[in-house]
């Protein structure tokens, strides 16, 4: 009898697990810039991800995935979505390891916070080297533990000098 139980036990449990099973969120990521693309300038390059994904908010809650902004495949910054560049649209509290999360001394528990939003923004300024140059920016979310990660299309950049401001710029620069 208590095999039966156990069986019984064990199928529930695996057909509960199996129904509250849910497919990873979509996200899309953008890419743009804003400013004038003048050799020495700064440019702001401006990130939007979307979808819902997972926000850090501090102590117990679950760490998102990275947003990597790159200047003709090269890293120039790494930006994760939190509390301070992201909305909040839910959380939810879940079971944590021992020794992970945070510890509820009332129920001797350990648990974790899951925050969600559905809507990341931010800049990110760039200096232009001097001279005139084609660059390609992009940029990349990874994805988490309850989100895939989506790529923005990459935006090609042509920095010129407006007129003569290439011959100021050579008899003003240091």
């Amino acid at each position: 009898m208590k095999m039966l139980k156990w069986k019984l036990f064990m199928a529930t449990a695996l057909a509960l697990a199996a129904a509250c099973a849910q497919a990873k969120s979509t996200t899309v990521t953008s890419l743009s810039i804003d400013g004038k693309t003048i050799p020495g300038q700064t440019i702001n390059l401006h990130i939007i991800l979307t979808g819902k994904h997972l926000v850090y908010a501090g102590g117990c809650s679950f760490y998102p995935g990275e947003i990597k902004t790159s200047k003709d495949n090269t890293n120039i910054n790494v930006t994760n979505p939190t509390t301070q560049n992201s909305n909040t649209i839910s959380t939810e509290t879940v079971p944590a390891a021992s020794g992970t999360g945070c510890y509820d001394s009332t129920t001797g528990l350990w648990y974790a916070v899951k925050v969600y939003g559905d809507h990341t923004d931010f800049f990110v300024p760039y200096k232009l080297p001097t001279g005139v140059a084609t660059y390609q920016f992009s940029a990349t979310f990874s994805g988490d533990s309850d989100s895939n990660g989506s790529n923005a299309s990459p935006v090609t950049v042509h920095a010129r000098y407006p007129n003569n401001a290439a011959v100021m710029n050579f008899f003003l620069s240091d």
